[in-house]
């Protein structure tokens, strides 16, 4: 039991940790006008589900190798969250905010991805479900959190490609959308 209560307390870190980066570490009070629609509201609860599933199916067996690929994949995605957020500046916010004014950002991990946030995203949670070693919480983070994240990333180019028109396109004719050299 001990070991389960382990788990219950590494999931409320991992919550508390993605709630104070995309809350309160980076945004500022003006940039959370940004109306946040369903799609975001949607991730939130994929996101709960699979950290929920790993805390209470973590595995008690000891795969150190499986943990360390977690704690690594968690990490990078980590970074790769505060990178992307930080290439965005004050551009950054968590609702589909496009504008005809607004400036596409090339720098830092946009230089090749579209939605790095995204992929940072993706990582934390498979990082998450690896450590807690529940294959339940691992399915779910490669089948739901990738319908979810895919749903959030069709509405946000609809809207860059009608507020920005050939702009965007241009954009993102030189970026992949979430994994370099793939897709």
């Amino acid at each position: 039991m001990p070991y389960r209560r382990c788990d219950l307390v590494a999931s409320f870190a991992f919550l508390r940790s993605l709630f104070r980066l995309d809350c309160g570490v980076f945004i500022k009070k003006e940039q959370q006008t940004a109306k946040k629609d369903s799609s975001f509201y949607f991730i939130l609860f994929v996101v709960i589900v699979i950290v929920s599933t790993a805390s209470f199916t973590a595995n008690s067996f000891d795969f150190y190798f499986i943990q360390l690929l977690g704690v690594v994949l968690f990490g990078f995605g980590i970074f790769l969250r505060y990178w992307s957020i930080k290439s965005l500046g004050n551009a950054f916010t968590r609702g589909i905010d496009a504008k005809q004014d607004m400036i596409l950002s090339s720098k830092g991990p946009y230089q090749l991805l579209r939605h790095p946030l995204y992929v940072g995203l993706g990582l934390i949670v498979l990082g998450f479900a690896l450590f807690m070693q529940s294959p339940v919480a691992m399915m779910l983070s490669v089948s739901l959190f990738p319908i979810a994240l895919w749903a959030r990333i069709r509405k946000e180019e609809s809207a860059l490609e009608l507020t920005l028109k050939g702009r965007y396109d241009q954009w993102k004719k030189k970026r992949w959308v979430v994994i370099p050299w793939i897709y």
